[in-house]
């Protein structure tokens, strides 16, 4: 896969405009799903990288790449987890709060446990 989002798009680009006019729907639309997915798993690995968890991302990839939905589904969940609470730790940090607190990586925990379950109550209603 190219480096960038832009190398992806003209390499995908260039396989619509070769696909004959006989191509079926189907076709089509998997090579318009494979745009997008290259495309943002592209700006996936930039975030990933600034946020310095290329560690979680990899597996993911690894798995997406050997066509293991299930695998592949599990890594980005650890992904989202874990893009989760650097999120609630840099806002815990940007207020100050983790300077009253005791066990900061506890705090963050438990902050991150009341989210989710918050997230989860709201969608089951």
């Amino acid at each position: 896969m190219p480096a960038t989002s832009e190398g992806w798009e003209r390499r995908i680009f260039a396989r619509i405009a070769a696909l004959p006019d006989s191509a079926e729907p189907l076709q089509r639309a998997q090579i318009l799903a494979a745009l997008v997915a290259g495309t943002e798993l592209n700006r996936l690995h930039r975030l990933a990288r600034r946020l310095h968890l290329n560690a979680d991302l990899e597996p993911a990839v690894d798995a997406l790449a050997r066509g293991q939905t299930t695998a592949t589904n599990t890594a980005l969940a650890r992904l989202d987890q874990s893009l989760a609470t650097v999120s609630l730790r840099w806002l815990a940090d940007r207020f100050g709060l983790l300077r009253y607190v005791w066990n900061p990586p506890l705090f963050v925990c438990g902050v991150y446990v009341i989210v989710l379950a918050t997230i989860v109550l709201c969608c089951a209603n």
